[in-house]
């Protein structure tokens, strides 16, 4: 949504050629992004989300990664910190974002960037800097959307091996894998 309402309202966007900006009137049902102010109009305002787990975890002590591909990069951020941008305390937190491929619809590279999440995800594990870890391998979502069964088989797998991959290093650490696809 937020790509859309930037397409709409911003006249120097260039993620892709719009070929014309229609006059049209739309809402969000939310505003999307609180810094951006996007979408300029909506429907809702927003949850005041307070007490998050991200700020509870930084406040004590806790240091923590989050890591995804750039289309799931808010989930491990700005909603688990709140629909809040930005860190809680920069000397606690890392944030990794993994470039999602572009140009491309999700069934064309089904793996999409698992291997490299998991690869970032074992560096930070080994590293012994953080006491939490989070990801998002949107693999089985993001293709699983296509319709594209064959394809939604290629990315569960590829999901499987990052996490396998990622977090096979830490032996019987504590776990948590949830999924909704």
């Amino acid at each position: 949504m937020v790509m859309l309402a930037k397409a709409l309202e911003f006249p120097d966007f260039d993620k892709f050629d719009r070929v014309r900006v229609p006059k049209i009137k739309y809402a969000g049902m939310l505003q999307y992004d609180g810094e951006l102010k996007l979408p300029s109009k909506y429907l809702v305002s927003p949850p005041l989300i307070e007490r998050t787990s991200g700020e509870y975890l930084v406040k004590n002590g806790v240091r923590t990664f989050a890591c995804s591909e750039t289309v799931k990069f808010g989930h491990v951020t700005f909603f688990w910190n709140g629909n809040r941008s930005g860190y809680f305390d920069e000397t606690r937190e890392e944030y990794v974002e993994i470039p999602s491929d572009s140009g491309i619809t999700f069934n064309e590279q089904p793996k999409m960037k698992a291997l490299e999440i998991a690869e970032k995800t074992r560096d930070a594990i080994l590293s012994g800097k953080f006491d939490q870890v989070r990801i998002n391998l949107p693999n089985g979502d993001m293709v699983g959307h296509t319709g594209d069964i064959e394809a939604t088989v290629v990315a569960c797998k590829a999901a499987d091996e990052a996490v396998k991959d990622g977090l096979g290093c830490c032996g019987a650490s504590w776990w948590y894998l949830s999924c909704h696809s």
